[in-house]
């Protein structure tokens, strides 16, 4: 067993640096104990996450992004989520800001909740969220950056809300269209 340990990268990092050897032992226990216990110590365990069964829904909805008039935006599956998050995440967010009057969902949050808990972060709470100013910028920006995914420049944008019903054949119907927002 020694010899294991000795030959292992934990028994390679005790050889050439002991304390860093401590603290990732220390780290390591602290870990195991907070997720024996049940404690909500990182961001990546969260015991609530995952507690209940999503409610079964009837019908969903989803972002439909048309450019330079009739074009769709369709990307394929590939191990490139980033550039699809970037394409509808934010343009989601800024859709919900501008539907509730350029009041951001995160900031009521970080005023009503979080703060209230760690009033320490009181001061830098306001560069965590964007102002109305930067929001306005979104539509200029999101215009390049999807110029640069689809390798032509973009001259105007279209986005709709398709709302899909399945049926139990797994068959799936459009049973509305929302047009959301046009970018000239």
């Amino acid at each position: 067993m020694r010899r294991i340990l000795a030959h292992s990268w934990l028994g390679r990092v005790y050889k050439a640096d002991k304390w860093l050897f401590v603290l990732l032992s220390l780290f390591f226990f602290f870990t195991l104990f907070a997720n024996f216990i049940r404690l909500q110590a990182t961001p990546f365990f969260i015991w609530a996450m995952y507690s209940q069964k999503l409610p079964e829904k009837t019908d969903y909805s989803y972002l439909e992004v048309h450019y330079n008039g009739n074009k769709l935006l369709n990307i394929q599956h590939s191990w490139n989520e980033p550039a699809k998050n970037y394409l509808y995440l934010p343009l989601g967010y800024y859709i919900e800001i501008k539907d509730s009057n350029y009041v951001d969902p995160f900031r009521n949050y970080l005023e009503s909740h979080w703060l209230k808990k760690h009033p320490a972060f009181t001061g830098i709470a306001p560069y965590l969220y964007p102002d109305r100013r930067t929001i306005d910028k979104f539509p200029g920006w999101y215009k390049r950056y999807l110029s640069l995914q689809v390798n032509e420049p973009v001259n105007n944008i279209l986005v709709l809300k398709r709302h899909v019903q399945f049926h139990p054949d797994g068959a799936s119907q459009v049973i509305a269209t929302d047009s959301l927002l046009y970018i000239p």
